[in-house]
């Protein structure tokens, strides 16, 4: 991986972060693009990122990866649950290799099927 441009928010806490709108992120996000970049890396677990990934990639043309998007990913993808999916950005739209999950995870997929989910108590009428 090289890093080819490095663009602060200056924000120096995830209180403040969390509190950053939408397109503040998304003006930051055009600001640090680079022509050179094969993605966008926004490591901040504090920005809300996880409804306007479409938003940022469609205004950048390449993929944009967050701090809890790609945990998210790692975690469902060595669960063995990494499905496709729209509305999460470009590495939720594309099946994942098991060499790129260990790669990016540092672990292999596993293979055990899930369990079957238990069956959902019957609710009460009582309040």
């Amino acid at each position: 991986v090289d890093v080819v441009a490095l663009h602060p928010l200056g924000i120096p806490t995830a209180a403040e972060a969390g509190a950053v709108e939408g397109k503040r992120v998304l003006a930051a996000t055009v600001a640090g693009d680079h022509h050179a970049a094969d993605a966008l890396v926004l490591p901040d677990t504090a920005l809300h990122t996880a409804g306007i990934l479409e938003e940022l990639e469609a205004a950048v043309g390449k993929p944009v990866l967050t701090a809890n998007q790609v945990t998210f990913w790692c975690g469902l993808a060595l669960a063995g649950r990494l499905r496709p999916q729209d509305g999460l950005g470009t590495c939720f739209r594309r099946p994942a290799p098991p060499t790129l999950v260990e790669r990016a995870c540092g672990a292999r997929p596993s293979t055990t099927p899930p369990p079957a989910a238990a069956p959902s108590p019957p609710r009460s009428s009582k309040r």
